[in-house]
Order: C-alpha cells, then sequence, then structure tokens
C-alpha cells in the first residue's frame, strides 16, 4: 500500500549486524519469546540528549496518542524527535565498530595517522542510541497510517530536541566545524564558511538531516545536481577526493551519524561578522564542576531518585525526554569541540543537474555530433528532426545506463523510393540502427568517454564509428571526439590508426550492401576522419544553447546528394516546453535551418495510481470472532484481487487457498489485499495463510503468510531489528489430511471484446500502413487442464487499400504473403486451438494442442519444459507440424507443410535483471539456425529486448536485411492504467519481414505459463515502491564478481604478508623444492609415453580445469540452490586471483617448458617469453582453486583427487615438470582455502521455510 512518505535517498551498503543474532532474535519475536538482544546493553555510550526535559511514556501507548498529549513547545523541533528502542543497538554498535575498524584497515587512505586517530576518538565518543527513524512526526497522520506509528513499550526513549541554529561540518580531518544556518543555502555553502577554498577538493556531499534520511549528492561543478538544503542541526560529510576517503565508508559514517540526535544547541555565543571561530567555555553543573559543553550550555540534571544511565549503558526509563529551550534569543551555537562560523552575506547558489538533450539523430548530444553523455537506464525517446533534405523519426531507448541504442527511419525528400510505378512519389526511407556505449565515467580530472556506431546492420547509407570524451564545469557541457565515415567525412584529419595498416585510409561506401543488414566490420573506423566537438550552456532549467564544430563537410553525402556547406560551425537552441517535451531550432552547415521535436520519459519510473481499483481493505489489529462465511469470504476476495478461488482448506493452523490463474506483475498489492480480506474473516487460531497458485491446473508454487508478523506490520511501526517477514515463497507443497471448508464454482466460458492495431512501417506502398478493428477473445474450459480457445477479428478502419507489394523471395513464402492475409478479409480467425497441459512429477511441464495456431499456419504440436522452482535456468523443447493457412484466415488450408520446432534454454543472469533466451532448431522455411534474445526487465516490470536470428539461409538467399532481427518492448498494464490488469503491451520492430529466421508463433507457451516459479516474481512492484523479497531471497541483483575482486584482492594481500602467513609459505616452498627431485624421472617418463591411449589420457586430464570451471559457472548462475551458487562464487574468485597471481610468477620465473628439451634446471628470469613459463602449473592452481570451496563446504575430499588428475595431463603433454604441479595446486589451495574463511566471516544464517513449514536456518556460505 502506497503512501506519500518524505523522499529521502536510502544508502544500500550498511553494515548488517550478526546475522546469527538477528537471525535468532527474529525467530524469538515472531514466537513470542524474550530475547537477549532486547536486554543486552549496547556498548559505545548512553542514549544522551542536551538540557532534556521529562515526560513520561505510558506502555502500549502509539506514538501518535503520545504527540497529542505532549504537543511540541515553542523552539522544539517535532521533526527531529528520535524513537529509541534498545533492539536497535546491537546492529548501531556493530556498524560503528565497523567504522572505527575501517579507519585503520583502508589502503588507499590518504589520511595521516594523527587525523585518523583524531576521527576514531570522535566516533568512540558518540553513543550507541537506537534511534530508529519515523516517517513524518504527525500525529494525525500517524493515526490515519498505522502501520508507521509505533507502539510505545518500556525500555523505549523519546527525545525531542530545540531546534538549533547551526549545521554542522563533519571535515575530513576529523575536526567538527558549526555554521550558523541560513535558509536557501546548499551543503557547498556550509562547507565553503568551514575550509574555505579546499572545498572545490570536495566532490559528494552526505547530508543527515534532523529526522534521520540520509541524502548524498554531487556538489563539485562536474557532477553537480539538486539536492535538499540542510535543516538546522544537520550533519555535513563531505571529503576532499585528495583524502580518498573509501565511498561504503562516508555511507556508513552517515548512516551511524543518522543515529544520532541533531547538532546540539549548547552553546550561545554570537558569531562574528567575518566568521572567526569562537571560543567556548565549560557550563557549571549544579554541582558546580564544569562540563565538556560549550559555552553557556543550557543543562537540566536529572533528580538524583532517578540516576542518569552510566556510560556504556543504555536508559532503560520508560520516559520520554524533550530539549529545554534556551534564553529567549539566544543564538544557537556549535557542538562540543565544534568551532563555529558564519556564512558571509551572497545570494544562495542552487545546484542543477546535467541536462542532456538529444541530438539530430534521436542520441544524447549536440546538433549533428553525439556526446558522452547518457540517460538513465530505463528512458525511451522519440525524436523527429528536418534538415533539408533529411527527416529523421528516431526510437531510442537506454536498457543500461551506459548503453544507448535505437532505430531510426530517414526520409531524403530529393530521391525517391524507387521506380514511380512501384512507388509513386515517396521519397527515399533508409532504416537504419545505431548505438553508443559508454567506457569510462566522468570523475574530477577525466571526461566520460564513450564509442559509438551509426548505420549498423543497415544499408551503410550513413555508417559511422566515434570515439568522444564529455566534461563538465557547472552549467557547461563540453566535448571532443574523433568520428569515421559519416560522422568524420569532412576528412580533416589523417585516420590515426593508418599509422598501423594503410587499409584503414579506404572505406567501401554503401557498407552494409546492397541488400543491407549485413555487419561489415572489415569497414569500421576506415576511411575519412575528423575531429568534431562543442559545447552546450544551460542557463536556465528551460533553456539550452549549443555550438559545435561538425566532423562533416556534406561533400560525401550517400547517393551523390552532396549539400552546400558554407561553415563548419552549428548553433541551436533547445527550449525544455515540459519534462517530457523538448523543441529544438538550429542553423547547421551555415545555411540551413533545422527544427527538431523530442518526446521522452522513463519507462522504468512509468507507474499509474489505482484510481479504479476497489479501496484497499484496511488492516485490523483485532482478530474475528465466530463462524466464517466463507461464500463472502471468497467474493469479497475475488473482488479486491481479481483471482478466483477454487478451495479453501484447512490443516491444523493452516488455512489454504487454492488461486487459479492468479499471475500478475505486481504480487505485492495483490497478496497484501488477499491477506487483509483473509485476516477479517479467517478464525482466530489460523496462523499461516498458504496461497497455493495454480495455472490451467498445474500447482507451480506457494506463497505463506505468517499471520501475526503480517498483522503487526501492516498496524504499527517496529525497529527493523524486531521484524521478520511475513510473506515466503516456497515450493508447491502437497497437503494432506487437510479439511475442504469451501470449494468455489468453475468458471467454463469466457468471451469479451477488445481493440486490435496492426500496422506496417517504411514499405514502398506507403510509411506507415495499418489496420484498427476489434477482437473477441474467446475461452471453453473443458477441464481444469484442458480448454479450447480462439480469437476471431473484425477490421474497422485501414489504408490496406494502398498495399499492393509483395516483395521478392527466395524461399518458401512462409511471411512475405502478409499482404495478402491482412487484405484478403475483413473479418479472420486468426487462431482456434485445443490445449491440454499437465505436470511430469517435480519441475517438468508438457503440453499438447492442435487446430489453428496462428493467422498464417495450423497444425499440431507439443512441448516439454523442465524449470526448477526459484532457478535461474529452465530448458524447453517444442515440436510441430504445421500448414500454411489459406489468406483469407478462415478454415482452409494450402499446400505448403512444414515441421518445425526447437530447443530453448532460458538463463535469469542475476545480472541487472538481464534475460537470455537462446533457441536452436528448424524454422518455418524449412531452414535451420539459432535465434538470440537478450532483455532487460526492470523493478516495475517494463522490458526492454533484442533479438536475432541466423539461420543456413546465406545473406542473398534471406534478401533485403540479410538475417532477421529486432527490438521489442514490454509493458505492463499494470503500470500505465488505472486499475490492475495481468495483461501487457507487447511492441514489436523488424526492420523487415522476410522468410527466413520465421518462427511459428505459438500462443501457448509453457515458460509464460510458468512463471511464477519465477525468482523474481515478487520483486517486480510500481515504480517508486518497495517490493518485499521471498524469505531467503536477499541476493543483490546485478550479482558483481568483478566487484568482488578488489575486496578479497586487498584482503589476500593482508593475509599474505601478514607474519601469520611466514610457517604456510616456508611449508610450501618447501614441498615444492622437495618435489623438484623428481622433475627429471617424470619428465624422461613423459618423453617414454607420448603416443596412443597415453595421449588420449593426457589431454583429457589436462581439461579437467575446464570442466570445473563451467560446472562452477553454471552453479554461480543458479543451477542448483544459493548455497552452491554462493559456494561457486567463491570458487570462481579463488580461481580469478590463482590465474592472476601465477601469471605474475610466470612472468619473473621464466622456467622452459619439458618439450624444450633444456631440463628442468633453465630459468631464464623475467623477460620475453615469460607468459610460456612452465612455472607454476596454471592448470593445476585453477583446479584446485575451483575444487578446493566446494571439498570443504560439501566434506567431498574425492574433489582434490579429481583437480590433482589434473597434473597426470600437464606432465604427460610435456608442459609442465612436477615441481610446478606441485606448486600450482599448493597456490590454488591456499588462496581458495583462504577465501572460503574471509567468506565464513562475513556470511551468515538465512532463515528458509522447510518442507514441512517449519522455519530453519542454515548457514550462508
Amino acid at each position: 500500500m502506497t503512501r506519500p512518505l518524505p523522499a529521502a535517498t536510502t544508502l544500500a551498503r550498511p553494515v548488517r549486524p550478526s546475522r546469527l543474532c538477528l537471525a535468532v532474535a527474529q525467530v524469538c519475536i515472531v514466537l513470542g519469546m524474550p530475547t537477549a538482544a532486547g536486554n543486552a546493553q549496547a556498548g559505545g555510550g548512553a542514549t544522551t540528549s542536551v538540557a532534556s526535559a521529562q515526560t513520561a511514556i505510558r506502555a502500549g501507548e502509539r506514538l501518535s496518542d503520545w504527540l497529542l498529549r505532549n504537543p511540541p513547545g515553542a523552539g522544539d523541533d517535532p521533526a527531529a524527535l528520535a524513537w529509541q528502542v534498545p533492539s536497535a543497538r546491537q546492529a548501531q554498535a556493530e556498524l560503528k565498530q565497523a567504522l572505527l575498524a575501517q579507519l585503520w584497515s583502508a589502503r588507499d587512505l590518504q589520511a595521516d595517522e594523527t587525523t585518523r586517530q583524531r576521527l576514531a576518538d570522535w566516533l568512540r565518543s558518540l553513543p550507541v542510541t537506537g534511534r530508529v527513524p519515523l516517517a513524518i512526526v504527525d500525529a494525525r497522520w500517524l493515526q490515519a497510517n498505522p502501520d508507521q506509528d509505533p507502539i510505545l513499550a518500556p525500555g523505549h526513549a523519546l527525545v525531542l530536541p530545540q531546534r538549533p541554529g547551526t549545521v554542522t561540518v563533519l571535515a575530513d580531518d576529523g575536526r567538527p566545524c558549526a555554521v550558523v544556518h541560513r535558509p536557501g543555502t546548499q551543503a557547498r555553502g556550509y562547507l565553503q564558511a568551514c575550509i574555505g577554498g579546499a572545498a572545490s577538493e570536495a566532490d559528494m556531499a552526505w547530508i543527515v538531516q534532523p529526522d534521520g534520511r540520509v541524502q548524498r549528492f554531487g556538489i563539485a561543478t562536474w557532477n553537480a545536481e539538486p539536492q535538499s538544503e540542510p535543516a538546522p542541526g544537520a550533519w555535513i560529510w563531505a571529503p576532499r577526493r585528495s583524502a580518498a576517503w573509501p565511498e561504503d565508508f562516508s555511507d556508513r559514517l552517515a548512516t551511524f551519524l543518522a543515529t544520532q540526535s541533531p547538532t546540539p544547541i549548547a552553546a550561545r555565543a554570537a558569531p562574528t561578522q567575518t566568521g572567526t571561530p569562537i571560543a567556548a567555555r565549560a557550563a557549571p553543573t549544579q554541582t558546580g564542576t564544569p562540563t565538556t559543553a560549550p559555552v553557556g550550555a543550557t543543562q537540566v540534571a536529572i533528580p538524583p531518585s532517578d540516576p542518569a544511565p552510566a556510560a556504556g549503558q543504555h536508559d532503560e526509563r520508560p520516559i520520554a525526554a524533550r530539549a529545554a529551550p534556551t534564553q529567549t534569543g539566544t543564538p544557537p551555537s556549535a557542538p562540543v569541540g565544534a568551532t563555529q562560523v558564519a556564512i558571509p552575506p551572497s545570494d544562495p547558489v542552487v545546484a542543477r543537474p546535467g541536462v542532456h538533450t538529444a541530438n539530430d539523430w534521436g542520441f544524447i548530444g549536440l546538433l549533428q555530433t553525439p556526446t558522452a553523455r547518457m540517460s538513465p537506464a530505463g528512458e525511451l525517446r522519440f525524436h523527429l528532426s528536418r534538415v533539408e533534405p533529411y527527416t529523421r523519426g528516431s526510437v531510442v531507448a537506454q536498457p543500461f545506463d551506459w548503453l544507448e541504442a535505437g532505430f531510426r527511419y530517414t526520409s531524403v525528400s530529393n530521391r525517391l523510393y524507387g521506380p514511380q510505378d512501384l512507388s509513386g512519389n515517396q521519397s527515399y526511407k533508409d532504416k537504419s540502427i545505431d548505438f553508443k556505449l559508454r567506457l569510462a565515467q566522468e570523475t574530477a580530472h577525466t571526461p566520460a568517454l564513450a564509442i559509438g556506431m551509426t548505420d549498423i546492420g543497415g544499408t551503410g547509407l550513413f555508417s559511422g564509428e566515434y570515439l568522444v570524451a564529455s566534461k563538465r564545469s557547472g552549467d557547461f557541457d563540453w566535448s571532443l571526439g574523433l568520428g569515421w565515415g559519416y560522422v568524420g567525412n569532412a576528412g580533416r584529419v589523417k585516420n590515426p590508426f593508418t599509422w598501423f595498416d594503410d587499409s584503414f585510409a579506404e572505406r567501401e561506401e554503401g557498407a552494409g550492401g546492397g541488400s543491407g543488414g549485413e555487419f561489415s566490420a572489415s569497414n569500421y573506423f576506415k576511411g575519412r576522419t575528423s575531429f568534431f566537438g562543442g559545447v552546450q550552456y544551460a542557463p536556465s532549467d528551460d533553456w539550452v544553447l549549443k555550438l559545435e564544430y561538425d566532423g562533416n563537410d556534406y561533400q560525401n553525402e550517400p547517393q551523390g546528394n552532396n549539400q552546400k556547406h558554407d561553415s563548419p560551425f552549428n548553433v541551436g537552441v533547445v527550449y525544455r516546453y515540459a519534462s517530457g517535451l523538448d523543441l529544438t531550432a538550429g542553423l547547421e552547415r551555415g545555411n540551413t535551418l533545422m527544427l527538431g521535436l523530442t518526446l521522452h520519459g522513463s519507462l522504468a519510473d512509468l507507474t499509474v495510481p489505482k484510481l479504479l481499483d476497489p479501496s484497499y481493505p484496511r488492516p485490523l489489529s483485532t482478530y474475528p470472532a465466530g463462524p466464517t462465511d466463507w461464500a463472502r469470504m471468497s467474493a469479497e476476495f475475488t473482488e479486491q484481487t481479481r483471482w478466483p478461488v477454487r478451495e479453501v482448506r484447512r490443516q491444523g493452523t493452516d488455512l489454504q487457498l487454492v488461486v487459479e490463474e492468479p499471475y500478475t506483475i505486481y504480487l505485492r498489492d495483490r497478496i497484501d489485499r488477499a491477506v487483509a480480506v483473509l485476516h477479517r474473516h479467517a478464525p482466530a487460531d489460523v496462523r499461516r495463510f498458504v496461497f497455493s497458485f495454480h495455472e490451467r491446473g498445474l500447482p507451480l508454487t506457494d506463497w505463506v503468510v505468517l499471520r501475526d508478523e503480517w498483522v503487526a506490520r501492516q498496524t504499527r511501526y517496529r525497529a527493523h531489528a524486531e521484524q521478520f517477514e511475513a510473506v515466503v515463497a516456497a515450493e508447491h507443497w502437497p497437503a494432506h489430511s487437510q479439511e475442504k471448508l469451501w470449494v468455489g464454482p468453475a468458471e467454463r466460458f469466457s468471451t469479451g471484446l477488445e481493440p486490435s492495431y496492426s500496422q506496417s512501417l517504411g514499405g514502398p506502398d506507403g510509411f506507415i500502413l495499418f489496420q484498427l478493428g476489434i477482437t473477441a477473445p474467446t475461452e471453453l474450459r473443458l477441464a481444469d487442464d484442458t480448454w479450447l480457445s480462439g480469437r476471431a477479428n473484425l477490421g474497422l478502419v485501414d489504408n490496406y487499400d494502398k498495399f499492393e507489394y509483395d516483395g521478392p523471395s527466395n524461399l518458401p513464402r512462409v511471411r512475405t504473403d502478409i499482404r495478402k492475409y491482412v487484405t484478403e478479409s475483413d473479418l479472420t480467425l486468426p487462431t482456434l486451438q485445443l490445449n491440454h497441459v499437465r505436470a511430469l512429477g517435480t519441475n517438468q511441464y508438457a503440453s499438447l494442442y492442435g487446430g489453428y495456431l496462428e493467422p498464417m499456419f495450423a497444425g499440431i504440436g507439443g512441448e516439454w519444459l523442465y524449470r526448477p522452482w526459484n532457478s535461474h535456468f529452465a530448458f524447453g523443447l517444442d515440436l510441430n507440424h504445421v500448414r500454411q493457412r489459406e489468406f483469407d484466415q478462415h478454415f482452409g488450408l494450402r499446400d505448403y507443410d512444414v515441421t518445425t520446432g526447437h530447443a530453448t534454454l532460458y538463463w535469469h543472469t542475476g545480472w541487472q535483471n538481464t534475460l537470455v533466451k537462446l533457441s536452436a532448431g528448424q524454422y518455418l522455411a524449412g531452414d535451420r539456425g539459432v535465434t538470440v534474445d537478450i532483455a532487460r526487465q526492470f523493478d516495475n516490470g517494463v522490458k526492454m529486448g533484442v533479438f536475432a536470428t541466423k539461420t543456413d539461409v546465406s545473406a542473398e538467399e534471406f534478401g533485403e536485411g540479410s538475417f532477421d532481427k529486432g527490438i521489442y518492448l514490454s509493458i505492463p498494464f499494470d503500470a500505465m492504467l488505472p486499475f490492475s490488469s495481468a495483461r501487457t503491451a507487447d511492441i514489436i520492430w523488424r526492420p523487415l519481414t522476410r522468410d527466413g529466421g520465421a518462427m511459428l508463433s505459438r500462443t501457448l507457451s509453457l515458460f509464460d505459463l510458468t512463471r511464477l516459479r519465477d525468482r523474481r516474481v515478487g520483486r517486480y512492484a510500481p515504480a517508486g515502491s518497495q517490493a518485499w523479497l521471498a524469505l531467503g531471497d536477499d541476493r543483490e541483483d546485478g550479482r558483481s564478481i568483478w566487484g568482488e575482486l578488489g575486496h578479497t584482492g586487498g584482503w589476500l594481500a593482508d593475509k599474505i604478508f601478514s607474519p601469520e602467513a611466514v610457517r604456510p609459505l616456508l611449508l610450501g616452498a618447501g614441498l615444492t623444492g622437495l618435489s623438484a627431485t623428481l622433475d627429471r624421472p617424470l619428465a624422461d617418463w613423459a618423453d617414454e609415453h607420448q603416443s596412443g591411449s597415453w595421449d588420449t589420457l593426457g589431454e583429457a586430464a589436462s581439461l579437467i580445469p575446464f570442466g570445473l570451471a563451467a560446472g562452477a559457472g553454471a552453479l554461480w548462475m543458479g543451477l542448483a540452490d544459493d548455497a552452491a551458487s554462493d559456494t561457486a562464487r567463491t570458487s570462481l574468485l579463488a580461481a580469478g586471483w590463482t590465474l592472476g597471481a601465477q601469471l605474475a610468477t610466470k612472468y619473473a620465473v621464466n622456467r622452459a617448458r619439458p618439450e624444450a628439451g633444456l631440463g628442468p634446471h633453465e630459468f631464464r628470469g623475467p623477460g620475453n617469453g615469460g607468459s610460456d613459463s612452465s612455472f607454476p602449473s596454471i592448470h593445476m592452481g585453477v583446479a584446485f582453486a575451483l575444487a578446493t570451496p566446494f571439498a570443504q563446504k560439501y566434506d567431498a575430499p574425492w574433489l582434490y583427487g579429481l583437480a590433482a588428475a589434473t597434473g597426470f595431463g600437464r606432465i604427460q603433454e610435456r608442459q609442465h615438470f612436477f615441481s610446478d604441479v606441485v606448486a600450482g595446486s599448493l597456490m590454488g589451495y591456499g588462496i581458495a582455502s583462504l577465501l572460503v574463511d574471509e567468506q565464513r566471516s562475513r556470511d551468515g544464517p538465512v532463515i528458509t521455510l522447510g518442507t514441512d513449514r517449519s522455519l530453519q536456518a542454515h548457514w550462508k556460505f
């Protein structure tokens, strides 16, 4: 249920507390048991408040009630109210210790020991408060949102400070500096007031607002962005780049500061005009003893009858503390030990973001030239521009933040499409695909760098390549690049690649060939070359001015269409009319007007409030009494979720609902609605709700809801340490001895009317040919797993009277007769088929179908799918025998028939939610080949993808386009309609419709039917909200093993060069030296065994590391369970570092291989040929590195024997001496063992559901 909360940036990398402690605490909380965490005293200082007054908490009351009883006084800051909970101190204490440890362990940190010690001392002085962030401190809002309204309990404390008048900057030398708050001033202004010109060295600022929100912003001239101004009492941490503070340290520090009270107001000395720091004096306490408080601190003493807790203890008193106001009119000042300054009078500087707008080609750039800038991932852009004689229409998508790709139609107004008897006076149309790839992000000293290509896989008329750099300075953004081909047609510089090969001087014109569609790699970066560049200036949010130097002089235009060119400089202006609409005008070539229009928006952020859905049933904290009306419950359930309930069953304290066809992209809202209804009706002694989700009679997955925990989450706010996952995905569990409470009616027949639309783009008969009509999908359910489905379509409006051209084809016309299929009849029957599905044991499914399977083909077919629950992989086979249909799409059939089918591998890579589908088989025209489909799916369910098919049909046989390819977009209706729907809008663009590589369009796909078994099915949610995950499935999306290499590399270096490593290193050296005594005898044995079966065995043994690597890679990507995936991750990391260490050793030692015949004592030392060095054996090292984590995790010593067998192959093939093999194996074993220890130290227990629905914990390794 979405609620309007304050905008905030949540940092994603805080140090997690001990997982074992949290896991035990969470289980105990769910079971209602006391926990040690609730009674433990967290170290690091007591809960503190400066000058506080006390108001008693009534146990069991809501925070909203307490606020109504204790309205804020004059000068109080209710937004900074701190709710302190004992259970939160465990995690905060561990976070504090991690910060202190990182201060001394960060290797690249440039801070000296004094600075580190000063910051460490300051961190130690901060208390572990147990503060838990609150959404909004407003009594009435909290009452309206009970899930954000905590229930106060003994041990809780409330601290309501007085609003301070300063903002504290924590300098990276460990010294705090308080600055008098000035409205409208952003972080950089406070930073300059404290450290002057050194503020220019700060790139990022972490702002900790008084309410506990943590925000991170770019503040330098190259990365400035809109930001919230610091409120009075805020902390600012903005380290200088020269200090090289690790970003994760800054994230953690800001997270810990958010647990503190706002910067204190204890001092009341006024700032000077110049901002000179003011000295502070200690204020006397009641006993007359000076404290550490600054000048004029107003303190309220705690009565002797209720003593304050000692240092290192937390306050268990059920009171709320409120800071007492200072004397009227007294300016607030700095915290203890801080200097205080004032901001010199000036107009506040408001940072603006970098502005990225489209160029004439639809990509981010200036006018004709590109830049290295990118839009955020998920953006889609429609661009139209006109500069005589070219009109360009582009559709550009940003699937990743580093990749921009799109397609474009170019109309050349002074050239005809073709002969007039074919296309009339229609202007020439060119189709092309472009992309731009970011190579490096901008930093303070280096520019962003990107490489791009235009018109790849097209006719090549406008093909070109470029390398471009961009650097921002405030409102100016500069770019400079080098272009080849069309981008650099002016040829003002010599092609730099001719320094390596003279062939780069010439470029074949029309690189795509006559039919287009080919990737002419032999032409890339060849031909004329020129510099290009420019600058844009954004004086306001609405206007952008552009000036560029064009790399094209338009004297080498395609089709001999050269243009008058008076100047290489182009100028333009962009008016950003609205957030998604840009208007552009410019003067290009010194003589030609350019006009452009851009529509753009983020599909990743696409969301629409569900105003037409039933109102959300308010969760109740009470449990129902009396008998349950199951029919009424089912009716309300279906009204809220649109899910038909087939059965309601009960076993003990579990209540199970069998739900048919429940798929929706946003399961979160539907399940919450379902539970809210169930909770209102289910007997009070039911503890768990189990939703058994079925599709077409196939049980696919169960979702288990812990009722008490769900009710607690919905009706009160709790500290994170007290929360337990309430909704859990689990593999379907066949139940036994269940009591059926209610059986719902089965809907057997359904039909309806929907709009239909089809189109064809870019043909000779007209740029757009379309038909608009209505369609009637109809279904008759014969049984749960058997049904008859079909669809009739009536065309109402079209311009198909212009559709006269049939494209040529050298293959059976399985698709190029499209004109006849869409023009023969207005009333058609696109599909009518009988379907049957069934489960074939665990994880296997099958289907049979027959009838009119698609508009062009009828026949019979079947499919088999293997899809383990929650797996990254699935594999399927489909086989079909089909015959071509008559053109009227009624019941007649033509003569052509074919057998078609494919084997398909589905792979969820786990990397930025990228999906890969690989299909191989026979296509409709009888050709055989492979189709690759790659897509990125965003968290709101929107999917962007590309596909390409290459078969045994040559480019000449295929015809124009050379091979089948396309781009597609899938948008859930849930993301764009004001009511919930399980349907999606699928948009596919193909440059051409050809016969080669054509697949049967099957309406029944087992992979789609079983999508509820996908591991991410519970993660999709409307943009702006956060979906829950299945319990135990907290793996980060986009798991990057490359990022782990950096972390583990430093850890390994520390271990290897530590004093504790001396003994094992000496032992390894001794074993290697001892094994050298066998170098000569075994080398002689290998010389004598170089034929027949010995060679076969040697080759097979040498392949063992490759098999181990393939197996580890498959397990890492999810072929088995998460525990195996984590082990494989460690295995691959160990192999990577072993490979690196051994390559370095090879270059240093440079030992001759046995096959060289120079003997075992030929060491050539560092120099040429080191890569072919014999010592050590990389095969052996990698084999042991891959095997060791699995051998230790699963107690499988035989894996060491498998890895050791690699040595036989390396010796028999005369690639290594015995000592090379021993050294390699020791290095691999040692590095892997160290990483196993490192992973164990970082990972912890994961709570999962057992097959009997019991809670179980296993160690995540």
